[in-house]
Parts: structure tokens; sequence; C-alpha cells
């Protein structure tokens, strides 16, 4: 009976991770992604804000979601500009997101290209 009591009690804790991408260049943008489920590419229009792909992932406690690792999520991201000319960061890196309460955000700007 105590076996049973604890193994109902015992959770695995997960939280979804919302990955969101804004183009503040002057043209449209083409964002290729690829994460273990899909490989997709899409086009953001300038101005526009768009959420890319929703992950789920086990977290270590109760308190999540938890900052980690874009880099477990992305297996590979480009963002190129109308004109072709192809971003020069590293969207597999935390550096290049901004993270708030279970959302990635990376803003692309003109200067990048």
């Amino acid at each position: 009976m105590l076996l049973c009591i604890c193994s109902l009690l015992s959770c695995s804790y997960g939280s979804e991770y919302l990955y969101r991408i804004i183009n503040t260049c002057d043209q449209h943008i083409d964002v290729y992604y690829k994460t273990a489920s899909e490989e997709i590419t899409r086009q953001v229009e300038s101005g526009e804000t768009v959420d890319l792909f929703v992950l789920f992932r086990k977290d270590p406690g109760p308190d999540g979601p938890y900052v980690h690792d874009v880099d477990l999520d992305i297996i590979d991201f480009k963002v190129t500009r109308a004109d072709s000319l192809v971003s020069s960061r590293n969207f597999r890196s935390n550096e290049t997101w901004s993270y708030d309460n279970g959302t990635f955000t990376s803003v692309v700007t003109n200067a990048e290209f």
C-alpha cells in the first residue's frame, strides 16, 4: 500500500518552451529551423513577430519552466534576408536569445547581415 501511494505522489515535471522571432529588418526574412520533430522554413515580414515553435521539455523540479541551452532544442537554424544575405548570428547559442518564463525570443536586425 505504501508503495502505491509513493508512486502516485511522485511526479515528472515539464514545461512548454516557445521560440519567437521578431523581424526589425527593412525587408522580409526567411527563417529555417530544424528540431527533433520538424524542419521548416517560414517567411517573416518586416516588423512582424512570429511564434516559430513550442517544445515540451522535462524540468528538474516543480518550479519550471527553467532556462536551458537552446542547442538542446535547435539542431539547425538559419536566417536569410530577402536579398539573400545570411545572418552572421549563431542561433544555437543562448547569447542570441532572450529568455522570459518559458519564452525564448530573438530580434533580427539589419546590422547582422
